[in-house]
């Protein structure tokens, strides 16, 4: 669950960053409490970059 609210949320998926929003919610606060803020928006973005990458990749194979 994420720590952000929804409005952040709603602000994040208008600028066409939804990859992200959806990173940050699947991160597990019992894991990722002890991580300063940098890790822990590395972490999202790593994942939401993989996403927007398997995507691409899919896309290029139909």
């Amino acid at each position: 669950m994420s720590r952000l609210d929804a409005e952040t949320k709603r602000k994040l998926r208008e600028m066409g960053v939804p990859a992200l929003v959806d990173a940050l919610d699947i991160q597990d606060e019992g894991l990722t409490m002890g991580l300063v803020f940098e890790e822990r928006i590395k972490l999202a973005v790593d994942d939401a970059h993989a996403a927007f990458t398997h995507s691409k990749v899919e896309g290029l194979i139909r």
